[in-house]
Parts: structure tokens; C-alpha cells; sequence
């Protein structure tokens, strides 16, 4: 086994055990979150002093990634033949639609979350997964509950659900969420609900 496919399995393995996504391993030792998942796909090589920070923020010796890993932890199974998991797809679907439904352009949504446009249409495609601290900044950025990402969401998933908001419907959630009057707004949208087929 190669030597940057040794440090890369442990490196991986060692953040697994310490519950550390590699976005908070990064934030830690002040790196990019790319960058630690290019080591951890063997794209770049750590430096020694790298691997010295990284084994600090981990606890480990520095030694201890260049021992000869356990087989490697297998990715999590995906469940749909894209590659796609079906929670991502829901939550981006409704990341989508509450943005459209407030006249938000990716852009925009984007500058507020202080991620790129594209990163945006990842998310709301269901091919990038949203960080949990991502999930909480678009929740308050949109003005919406975190619940509203999961409603109705569980290991029972089969295919992810259809688009809360299409087409003609989109206007007509533009104007409820510009209906000022808190009491108006909440009285259509009880309305809307009990005309709605369960």
C-alpha cells in the first residue's frame, strides 16, 4: 500500500472516530474544507508540518499516520442510481422552493449564506449535502424553521418527493409571502390547508 494511501486512510479514519466532519477538522486547523477532503482522496499529499497540526486537533501522535490502517470505512451506501440521497434531494428541493417563493435568486441566497451561486444549485439539486451549520444559516437567512427542511422526512423514504412549488404556484407563493398583515397571511394559509387533500 502506498504511503499517501496509508496517511489518507488514517486520516479519515481518525476524524470518523473523533465525530469531526471535515469541515470542523479544517475550520480547526484553518484549512479549506476541500483540502482535507483531498487528502483524505489522496489528490494532495500533507506536509509534515500539516500532518503535526492535523494530529494535534486529533489527539493522535504524528506516528500514528503511517500505521498500516484497518480496512478502509466503506462511503455510505447512496440509495437512488444518480448518486444522490433522497434526504439531500428533499432538503434541496425545499431550500429551492422557499427561496423562490421570497423572489431570491441563487446569487443573492448565495451572498447570504456567503457561498458561491453554484454551491447553491448543488444544494438545491441534492448533489452537494447542506452542513447542518449551513441548514441553520438558511434557515434564519429564509426567515423559516429548521423543521421545514426534515417535515415528514425518515429512514421510510423510498424516492425523494416532488417539488413543493412549480410553475403557477410560484406566483401565487410570491404574493402570500408579500401580504404584509401577519393575520391575513396566516388566515390563507390555514385556508390553503384545509382545502388541501391530505
Amino acid at each position: 500500500m502506498k504511503l499517501r494511501t496509508v496517511v489518507a486512510q488514517n486520516l479519515r479514519r481518525m476524524r470518523y472516530g473523533k465525530g469531526m466532519s471535515q469541515e470542523e477538522l479544517a475550520a480547526q486547523a484553518g484549512l479549506y474544507r476541500t483540502y482535507v477532503g483531498h487528502l483524505e482522496r489522496e489528490v494532495h499529499s500533507p506536509t509534515v508540518d500539516m500532518l503535526e497540526k492535523l494530529a494535534e486537533i486529533l489527539d493522535v501522535a504524528p506516528t500514528d499516520f503511517f500505521i498500516d490502517p484497518p480496512p478502509p470505512i466503506p462511503d455510505r451506501p447512496r440509495e437512488n442510481e444518480d448518486g444522490r440521497d433522497p434526504v439531500d434531494v428533499i432538503v434541496g428541493r425545499r431550500l429551492c422552493a422557499l427561496r423562490q417563493s421570497l423572489g431570491l435568486s441563487q446569487r443573492k441566497l448565495g451572498a447570504l449564506l456567503g457561498v458561491s451561486f453554484q454551491q447553491i444549485q448543488k444544494y438545491e439539486r441534492g448533489t452537494n449535502r447542506m452542513a447542518v451549520t449551513m441548514l441553520v444559516r438558511a434557515a434564519a437567512a429564509l426567515n423559516a424553521p429548521m423543521s421545514f427542511f426534515f417535515e415528514g422526512v425518515g429512514p421510510q423514504i423510498d424516492q425523494p418527493e416532488q417539488p413543493l412549488i412549480h410553475g403557477s404556484n410560484m406566483v401565487i407563493a410570491q404574493a402570500l409571502a408579500k401580504i404584509e398583515d401577519r393575520k391575513v397571511r396566516a388566515a390563507f394559509r390555514t385556508l390553503i390547508r384545509a382545502l388541501a387533500p391530505e
